[in-house]
């Protein structure tokens, strides 16, 4: 039993060498090798909004077996590099707005997350910061650039404009900021999220109402004597106005000049009117030359209108009695002079009178009234009428002047009445013309003037009667010509206006004709308009972009007239309103709203 279980031992022990040889001779077996199969990525969908801005993309490299291959650098590229860059170890910039697809490979293996870049508004700058505006309608471009988070400037950033106090000062769209009344504003401009604010003042300083002169009268009596003369201006309420800006002007400079500090000095025997200006107001002193030993110098004014009469084809005219004669200007035909001898008046309408206005009508310096209306004056305005200081009616309506408008003719503060209508004028309106404080007609129509209305036409609030119809005149209609209180005639017609009715408008409370036909203009009728109990006609016809109900506060203006042809206003199916337009003399294009 013993031997039996000895060799049992054996044979096992024989048999494990066996196999434990046997297992040897092959050794382990070894794992297949990994094939880059899948790529993972950290981000997938990537959102940019700032240029510079940078995320980091990591990728891991799979097997077949969806095991990390260790070690596994990826190659990175992308769809768009002016919209999004990626170094080589993946990370990804934006360089403008746009989509990119960012791309890892590694051998066969890809995978791709989609980038978006789109800059966001993160801040604003406004230049300038401030402003400070002095003078009703003047007004101040307002420029803004939008950042992103990164400071680089968003290109076409949409901006919105608005005033904290659209009572002192409005803006446009554009950033344009009119200034209104008194007072200081903020100006915001919005891009998204993002904000900025200007401040604009509205500073009107004091207006000259008077001026004194230390001296009334004096006589000089050498060539070239000298005397100083010193002004004072004062506002409404009887204050100085320090520093106020005086101008001075002679109204014979060939008896005495005066400079710019109001000193004046004799030339020649005669009498002189020194004229101190500041704004509106104005004061003379009357200064006489006596040179003894020397006669008296020859009219400067006659030799004013012999000048005109031989530049205007004198011996032409219809009516040319004692033209050029002996006789006093005063009885030659059209002229008016007062006891010195001066020509205050010159009256030529419908006279034949043909070629060009000669500068020399300058030196008419009394002149009050001039009319040479419905003639054949031909060539530009000389831009020396503005030294005729004391004029008051200015009209060339009906000829056939070309060239501009000079600004000079601002300076003929007295004018009351300015007619330009009917010619071939071109060129735009001077915004100098606001200063004509005292005007209550301008007739610019039936010319060839372009660009905007100037809002500083708004400072005219004398005005009674405007008329720039008939031109090519472009733009909005100014909020500030709600100053026109006075106004009666509104004649704006006729030429490619834009933009809506300024609800300022319902402030003319004296307008009898409200005249935008044929225009582009857009929008409602502002309800304010109902305050124009006065108005009679109310033309709007041919503003095809004019759209909306006519506003039931029209019921209370007694309109003779009304004309909405090619437009889309409508007017409202209420009774009353019906009623209102039954009694309408003259309705033309009316059609009632949709229910």
């Amino acid at each position: 039993m013993t031997s039996m279980l000895r060799g049992l031992i054996a044979f096992t022990t024989t048999l494990s060498l066996f196999v434990l040889f046997s297992c040897g001779k092959d050794g382990p077996t070894e794992p297949p090798a990994q094939v880059p199969a899948t790529i993972n990525l950290s981000s997938y969908e990537v959102s940019l909004t700032a240029v510079g801005q940078m995320i980091q993309i990591t990728a891991t490299v799979l097997d077949q077996e969806s095991r990390i291959i260790p070690g596994a650098s990826v190659t990175w590229s992308s769809s768009n590099p002016n919209v999004a860059r990626i170094d080589p170890g993946g990370t990804v910039t934006a360089a403008s707005n746009g989509s990119a697809q960012i791309t890892a490979s590694f051998d066969q293996a890809r995978a791709t997350a989609s980038v978006s870049v789109r800059q966001e508004p993160a801040s604003i700058a406004i230049t300038p910061a401030s402003a400070t505006l002095t003078t009703v309608g003047e007004t101040v471009q307002l420029e803004a650039v939008v950042y992103d988070s990164g400071d680089t400037v968003i290109p076409g950033a949409t901006i919105v404009w608005t005033s904290s106090l659209p009572a002192v000062a409005t803006v446009g769209a554009n950033g344009l900021v009119t200034a209104v009344s008194d007072g200081t504003t903020q100006i915001n401009a919005a891009s998204g999220t993002a904000t900025m604010v200007a401040t604009v003042s509205v500073f009107f300083p004091p207006e000259a109402f008077s001026i004194t002169l230390d001296i009334s009268s004096a006589t000089l009596t050498e060539v070239g004597q000298t005397l100083q003369l010193a002004a004072k201006v004062y506002d409404i309420d009887g204050e100085a106005i320090p520093g106020a800006p005086v101008t001075w002007s002679s109204s014979n400079p060939a008896v005495a000049t005066v400079d710019e500090t109001g000193l004046v000095t004799a030339v020649f025997n005669g009498t002189t009117q020194i004229t101190a200006t500041s704004g509106d107001a104005r004061e003379s002193a009357r200064i006489s030359v006596d040179i003894s030993g020397t006669g008296p110098r020859p009219s400067v004014d006659r030799e004013a209108l012999i000048a005109f009469y031989n530049e205007t084809g004198g011996p032409d005219w219809t009516n040319r009695s004692n033209w050029v004669s002996n006789t006093p200007i005063g009885t030659w035909y059209g002229v008016s002079a007062d006891g010195d001898g001066r020509v205050v008046g010159l009256r030529l309408r419908d006279n034949n009178l043909s070629g060009s206005m000669p500068a020399d009508l300058r030196h008419l310096g009394e002149l009050k009234t001039m009319d040479l209306g419905l003639n054949r004056l031909t060539g530009g305005l000389p831009p020396e009428l503005g030294h005729l200081l004391k004029l008051a009616e200015l009209s060339l309506d009906g000829n056939q002047l070309t060239g501009s408008i000079p600004a000079e003719l601002a300076d003929m503060v007295n004018l009351v009445s300015l007619n330009l209508g009917a010619n071939r004028i071109s060129g735009g309106i001077p915004p100098e013309l606001g200063r004509l404080g005292r005007l209550k007609a301008m007739h610019l129509q039936e010319n060839d003037l372009t660009g905007g209305i100037p809002p500083e036409l708004g400072r005219l609030t004398a005005l009674e009667t405007i008329r720039l119809d008939n031109n090519r005149l472009s733009g909005a209609v100014s909020p500030a010509f709600g100053q026109w209180t006075r106004l009666t005639h509104l004649g704006l017609h006729d030429n490619q206006l834009t933009g809506t009715i300024p609800p300022e408008l319902g402030q003319l409370t004296s307008l009898v004709g409200f005249e935008l036909h044929n225009n582009q203009l857009s929008g409602g009728v502002p309800s304010e308009l109902g305050h124009l109990t006065t108005m009679r006609s109310l033309h709007l016809r041919n503003n095809r972009g004019m759209a909306g109900p006519l506003p039931l506060s029209l019921t209370g203006v007694s309109l003779t007239s009304l004309s909405l042809d090619s437009t889309q206003l409508c007017v409202p199916p209420d009774s009353a309103f019906q009623t209102w337009l039954a009694r309408i003399a003259e309705v033309s294009g009316v059609t009632e709203c949709s229910p």
